[in-house]
């Protein structure tokens, strides 16, 4: 879908170092070199950017991977 490609093409934006073939849904910021306080507020505010959203900021700090980043998207997408 639209949104999962959006919320990939940002992970791969934020972490060049991860081509598309090493992306892994479930990776958590452990699995990423530079997946830090910075890097997980430019996941954030380029999600919301890209789709128009806000993320409450309780459920932003618990975002642990690509595919939670893809269902608060889905979730917060469907239920406006």
């Amino acid at each position: 879908s639209d949104i999962k490609n959006g919320v990939e093409n940002t992970f791969l934006n934020v972490f060049p170092e991860v081509n598309e073939a090493e992306f892994n849904w479930d990776d958590t910021p452990t699995d990423y070199e530079n997946w830090d306080s910075f890097a997980h507020l430019r996941l954030v505010s380029q999600i919301e950017k890209k789709f128009n959203l806000q993320f409450e900021f309780d459920d932003s700090i618990n975002l642990n991977s690509a595919s939670d980043f893809l269902k608060l998207t889905l979730k917060i997408l469907n239920s406006s």
